[in-house]
């Protein structure tokens, strides 16, 4: 999995002890994956396509993008990252919907599961059946837990210093603020 704003806001969210938010946020994006995963192989198995994105869908991602990684460039208070203080607390409603937010503003996934699902279509076809379309988006989701359950306990194993992880982030924030300008210049 790539560093991208959902794997660098569960990491943030770790190292900062909003543990039970990166639960939830990495739940949300698990679920979404397999649904995205079930969708393409259903839309694949019907020969129906996925209508591609809509401009307007491109540009409020790009805008979502820049504002991500301006939030990202906001200096925290030490408090937060301190051990002896606890950690702000977010809802996991909160956590949930910013993990939905980054899933779904990014056109990349359904692009993406739409390419799994042509690939694997032309080599097993089989897996159009209903019961391994979702055997494979169950399969999906436990990967996408795993991989966050994975990053969570390198995160607990490894720590970094707070300083280096809002240094990474800030320097995230300013690529995503960039990505997103291009992006946006190059729709309009």
């Amino acid at each position: 999995m790539p560093i991208g704003p959902i794997n660098l806001t569960f990491a943030t969210m770790a190292a900062r002890g909003e543990k039970r938010e990166g639960l939830a946020l990495a739940a949300a994006v698990g679920l979404l994956d397999g649904s995205y995963a079930f969708t393409a192989l259903s839309a694949i198995s019907s020969e129906r396509f996925l209508p591609s994105s809509s401009p307007l869908l491109q540009l409020i991602a790009c805008a979502f993008l820049i504002g991500y990684g301006a939030s990202l460039l906001i200096p925290r208070s030490t408090s937060v990252w301190g051990s002896a203080t606890r950690p702000r607390r977010r809802s996991l409603l909160t956590g949930a919907a910013l993990g939905i937010a980054l899933y779904l503003l990014n056109p990349a996934f359904a692009a993406f599961w739409l390419s799994v699902a042509l690939t694997l279509r032309a080599k097993f076809p089989a897996i159009v059946a209903p019961t391994r379309r979702l055997c494979f988006a169950l399969g999906v989701k436990a990967g996408v837990d795993l991989w966050f359950a994975t990053l969570s306990a390198l995160i607990r194993r490894y720590p970094f210093p707070g300083r280096i992880v809002h240094r990474m982030a800030q320097g995230i924030g300013f690529f995503f603020i960039g990505l997103g300008a291009y992006r946006m210049v190059k729709q309009l």
